[in-house]
């Protein structure tokens, strides 16, 4: 047992194992879930703020078990997040390699609330409080049944003391981690930022005046789906997925910080949206949007620098880009 987290069972030592993350949704899943890859843990790829691994959004059983022999064949340790796999978790346990689960226990009225403020359908306290109670019964249950490794981690006091958590994740993995990898773990455990990236992963944006920034900055710029049109005076979609892209190449790397200029010629807001690239893989989770006002915008670029592409998607009004003449600029 851990101080203030629990370790039921006995971890195992073996190189080989799937670390699972359940609980409540708005429960802290995605804070362990992000700590976890901060210590080292591979979740997957392309995961947004939330940390899921898209490929195990589904709840088909037969598609679960297909990835998960995939995972297993690409590397030893591994695992994945989603508050849902706790209601048929019990049925993939004979394909799920060295279990080791992990149930996120927190504040149940924290958790009611975070549910009401983010939900898009007028869910009522009532009901979200009974949600809420309802996934506490099923991990506790669940904790009652399972024969194996478990952490109980308590999401309010993981907050509060982060050093004993991250001794009770790297205890419980049987984890090495580097002083860096502490440390960015201790950064990115923070209540008040709510969902974050890692630091693998980091982006930020921030609008700024475009006249602060007047140098131009050279990154190759690819047109993917759309293209200028001189006789209509713009960049007309050619396909569905409209987008303009900025990309890395081995003589010019993306800067970790730079500024993306451009115009919105229509007189009214415009959507864009921002995807951002880290292992050639863009991912709808990891996007900004941001309504852009009529004329010159300018928004500046923060990464760790290791971004590989950054596509800009505007919208689109008959077949036209409302955003135009795209530049990037040194900070």
């Amino acid at each position: 047992m851990a101080n203030k987290h629990i370790i039921l069972g006995t971890p195992s030592k073996s190189e080989e194992k799937t670390l699972v993350i359940m609980g409540a949704p708005r429960g802290g899943t995605s804070m362990v879930a992000g700590a976890f890859r901060e210590l080292g843990v591979d979740l997957g790829s392309r995961l947004g703020e939330n940390h899921e691994d898209p490929k195990f959004l589904t709840k088909d059983l037969d598609e679960l078990r297909e990835r998960i022999a995939v995972r297993n064949a690409e590397t030893p340790a591994w695992g994945w997040k989603m508050p849902h796999s706790l209601h048929y978790i019990e049925e993939l346990l004979p394909d799920i390699r060295n279990p080791h689960f992990v149930f996120v226990f927190r504040n149940m009225l924290s958790t009611t609330m975070s549910q009401v403020n983010r939900s898009k359908n007028d869910t009522t306290v009532e009901n979200a409080l009974r949600f809420s109670l309802r996934q506490n019964v099923i991990m506790a249950e669940l904790i009652e049944k399972l024969d194996i490794p478990m952490l109980l981690i308590n999401y309010d006091r993981a907050v509060e003391s982060k050093d004993e958590f991250i001794q009770a994740a790297t205890d419980f993995m049987n984890l090495t981690v580097t002083p860096e990898q502490r440390q960015n773990c201790r950064d990115f455990i923070d209540p008040e930022t709510g969902y974050k990236q890692v630091s693998l992963a980091y982006y930020g944006v921030e609008q700024v005046m475009a006249e602060n920034h007047p140098d131009p900055l050279k990154i190759k710029r690819v047109n993917r789906q759309i293209a200028p049109d001189k006789a209509k005076g713009g960049l007309v979609a050619t396909g569905d997925h409209p987008a303009i892209i900025f990309r890395t190449t081995e003589d010019n790397p993306m800067p970790a910080e730079f500024v993306l200029k451009l115009v919105n010629r229509s007189q009214e807001k415009s959507s864009m949206k921002l995807l951002f690239d880290f292992d050639w893989q863009f991912s709808q989770n990891m996007a900004y949007k941001q309504k852009v006002e009529p004329g010159v915008s300018a928004f500046k670029i923060k990464t760790n620098g290791g971004l590989k592409r950054i596509a800009v998607v505007p919208e689109i009004h008959d077949t036209m880009s409302d955003l135009i003449l795209f530049e990037t600029l040194k900070v």
